[in-house]
């Protein structure tokens, strides 16, 4: 009997333990949040700022780059056609890209002001502060390659007259050859950028230019000699 009896008051007490250890749980956590409410709020208003900041500066620009002819510029090249045909334009593009950057900003500072800790604050710091080189990474191959196509069309039509009109194809070959070189460069800017560079990245854009001349020396030469 007096064994049941302390079995019982044993219960008893780890029933009321328990009991203690759930509320105190609940106290505590409810505590943090109305702790962490000040800090929550913060976050929220920065990257509410950012993203209206982000849309009106993304406007502004679209707005400028359809003023001042660079659009149309730009639509001229290839690489401008392929946007075209993909449905997108530079304006739109460049204007997105500042409104991306912007909010990734507010957001790495709302980030900072929550100062989440352990694992999931770690990954979520390291993706915001990735995402501005992902997007500086897109930027470069967009302009790098508009720019590389300007480039070598304009030495195209600065070298054609010297050449005689029958071998106008090893302007194009030239073309072409500076062309494959310095969209290689522009690339690896980019994967730089992008922290994408590693070991395999260099020897793979090599040996794409090598086969991209080797088609380009092969095409000019055989043109070249059958006319």
């Amino acid at each position: 009997m007096v064994a049941l009896i302390i079995i019982i008051a044993m219960y008893a007490s780890y029933s009321l333990l328990g009991q203690n250890l759930i509320v105190n749980s609940i106290v505590k956590m409810f505590s943090d949040i109305i702790a962490a409410l000040p800090s929550i709020i913060a976050a929220i208003i920065i990257v509410a700022i950012g993203y209206v900041a982000g849309t009106g500066i993304g406007k502004a620009v679209n707005y400028l780059i359809e003023k001042t002819g660079i659009e149309k510029s730009f639509d001229q090249t290839e690489t401008g056609k392929a946007f075209r045909k993909a449905g997108l334009d530079l304006s739109s593009f460049i204007g997105g890209l500042i409104k991306a950057f912007i909010i990734i900003i507010s957001i790495m500072i709302a980030l900072q002001v929550l100062n989440i800790s352990g694992v999931i604050g770690d990954f979520l710091m390291r993706v915001a502060s990735y995402l501005p080189r992902l997007l500086g990474g897109i930027i470069v191959i967009v302009f790098g390659i508009a720019l590389v196509e300007f480039l070598t069309s304009l030495i195209s039509r600065v070298l054609k007259p010297i050449f005689p009109e029958q071998k106008s194809e090893v302007v194009d070959m030239l073309r072409n050859l500076l062309l494959i070189g310095l969209i290689a460069v522009v690339l690896y800017i980019a994967l730089d950028l992008m922290q994408l560079a590693g070991q395999m990245v260099y020897p793979l854009i090599l040996g794409f230019v090598i086969i991209g001349a080797g088609i380009a020396l092969t095409d000019g030469l055989i043109k070249s000699i059958t006319d």
